[in-house]
């Protein structure tokens, strides 16, 4: 018996042993740091804190994105945006982009509808939106020149989104390597930490992914405040002075 007793200890101990080591070799690879994502989400709107974030790339500034997430009176939670940013992709003009809008949430933190609008100083051409989820459908116009030149209503499915797509002038290769990697978007979350300013921080990790690709990880401090996100092709959004 008591050679079981001592077993069971040494076993106990070599195994909390092995998770205390694991959790600070690799910390984002603890399940024991595993969260709902809808708890970070639900931090966002508990505390209502909104975020300025810069748009860097290769430490060059290249705009800033404003997130401001409310709770309405009536239980209704909001996340609004905005923000501008110099254009640099090589299938459009070089230009500045101005962007706002707002998604909606359900009490399960499930998006149920997303409006806003894109714009092209330069070009003076505006693209507004509405997205509903629930009728899988994208309500839209373009504005040119202060002139509705194309609107109307289509569904979500890739065939009529690759028809849009050509009607705005936009690359269909766009459209292609978004779907290449096939699968649905997944979404997790742990507590992890990252780098900053040759400094460690403390933060819940919201990562986005497809398949085996991360499309974005998303640092929210515990009062709700997104600190960071990083994305796979070397574009950074962080605020200017980092306040965990």
């Amino acid at each position: 018996m008591n050679r079981l007793i001592f077993a069971v200890i040494i076993v106990f101990w070599l195994t909390m042993t092995t998770l205390l080591v694991r959790m600070q070799i690799q910390p984002e690879a603890s399940v024991l740091r595993e969260v709902p994502p809808a708890r970070v989400l639900a931090l966002l709107f508990e505390h209502g804190q909104s975020s300025t974030l810069s748009i860097k790339h290769n430490r060059l500034t290249y705009g800033t994105v404003s997130i401001n997430p409310v709770i309405e009176a009536n239980g209704e939670r909001i996340l609004r945006y905005g923000g501008h940013a110099l254009l640099r992709a090589s299938y459009l003009p070089h230009d500045r982009l101005s962007l706002e809008g707002e998604m909606n949430f359900d009490p399960a933190l499930e998006v149920t509808e997303a409006r806003g609008s894109l714009g092209l100083r330069d070009q003076r051409t505006r693209f507004i939106y509405r997205l509903n989820s629930a009728a899988h459908s994208l309500k839209y116009s373009l504005e040119m020149e202060g002139e509705i030149y194309r609107d109307g209503t289509i569904s979500l499915r890739r065939n009529d989104l690759e028809r849009l797509a050509a009607d705005l002038g936009v690359d269909p290769a766009i459209l292609e390597t978004a779907s290449a990697s096939g699968g649905s978007v997944k979404l997790s979350a742990h507590y992890s930490t990252f780098g900053y300013r040759d400094e460690k921080v403390q933060a819940y990790s919201l990562i986005i992914q497809r398949e085996n690709t991360t499309l974005a990880e998303i640092f929210v401090s515990q009062l709700g405040q997104v600190l960071m996100v990083k994305t796979p092709f070397g574009l950074e959004l962080s605020p200017s002075d980092l306040m965990p």
